[in-house]
């Protein structure tokens, strides 16, 4: 029975990906998603109570993946690298994608959801790499992650701009604010802002990767049933 509703949940999260990336969060529906996928809507209901509930359990995995291959792929590397890897890989998303764009506004856009951008931000950056206490109390840390998501909106919105941003030197200021955050040095921040820049090819392919189609609940035909691909974890 567990078994069966996991495959349920990822069928519905991977056709509520193809949906989305195809025609933009807000014109995708929960009607949509019963069509394309097959599942009743009462099964959908059962796990997901609305559409944003799917959307940030589709957020969450997108940014599991991410992480998972992030970390097998520069597992040599310090902490503060691979949480900039994971930025860089998220600001190229946006970036390349016009439906991805779309889904970030959305999300920064509305004071509710903003909140809960914030909230796993703060979280995410506990899990990778953590702050002693002494460092910084709770409300100072959220406080200078919510000023961090301001300017991430700025980045999001200037893909609208016309007169348009330099895109280079918006990342590396976005990464080096990001790794202050974590308690970097302003030099050492800015150091490896520039260095996570020259990599871009890479956070590129790994943005395409998490973002591109496979059947749900089957077999990914990139992966061998060791789960492994190229030597990466299955996603």
């Amino acid at each position: 029975m567990a078994k069966n509703i996991e495959w349920v949940r990822r069928k519905i999260l991977q056709t509520a990906k193809q949906l989305i990336l195809a025609h933009g969060y807000r014109r995708t529906t929960i009607r949509q998603i019963v069509q394309a996928s097959g599942i009743a809507s009462g099964s959908i209901y059962h796990l997901f109570p609305n559409k944003d509930k799917i959307f940030w359990a589709l957020v969450q995995e997108l940014l599991e993946s991410t992480t998972r291959i992030v970390a097998w792929d520069f597992a040599s590397e310090t902490p503060q690298f691979r949480y900039a890897a994971i930025l860089e890989v998220e600001l190229c998303s946006i970036a390349e994608n016009p439906a991805v764009q779309e889904i970030y506004y959305e999300s920064y856009a509305q004071p509710e959801t903003f909140e809960q951008v914030v909230a796993r931000a703060v979280a995410f950056q506990k899990e990778m790499v953590p702050i002693e206490d002494s460092a910084e109390d709770e409300e100072e840390r959220r406080r200078k992650t919510l000023l961090f998501k301001g300017a991430m909106y700025g980045y999001i919105m200037s893909f609208a701009f016309e007169q348009e941003i330099d895109p280079v030197r918006a990342r590396i200021a976005l990464v080096a604010m990001a790794l202050e955050l974590i308690g970097m040095d302003a030099a050492e921040s800015q150091e490896l802002a520039e260095r996570m820049e020259g990599m871009q090819k890479a956070w590129c392919e790994i943005a395409k990767t998490i973002l591109q189609d496979a059947p749900a609940g089957e077999p990914d035909a990139r992966t061998d049933p060791t789960g492994m691909q190229e030597g990466r974890p299955s996603m």
